[in-house]
């Protein structure tokens, strides 16, 4: 849904009860109050990383149970450390 504006995006994820994966630095997290997906994961990888590398490290952490985890939560996802926060 690239282009999207994020009310919108958060409307379809809390509707849908998806996660909502972004590297948009300015993700409108205000309207979480209102509005609740499943999850939010902010991706903060320095740009200097190939999406190669990006994947990689966003497997390893689906693969050690990131998803389930981020249920409820705010993630900020960086280079070998992930912060969950609840809503």
């Amino acid at each position: 849904m690239r282009g999207a504006d994020d009310e919108s995006l958060l409307e379809i994820a809390a509707r849908e009860r998806q996660i909502i994966v972004t590297r948009d630095l300015d993700f409108n997290l205000i309207s979480l109050k209102r509005l609740r997906p499943a999850g939010v994961i902010l991706v903060r990888y320095p740009e200097t990383l190939g999406p190669r590398t990006v994947t990689r490290l966003f497997e390893a952490f689906i693969n050690t149970g990131g998803l389930e985890r981020a249920l409820g939560n705010i993630v900020v996802l960086t280079p070998g450390r992930a912060r969950f926060r609840p809503f």
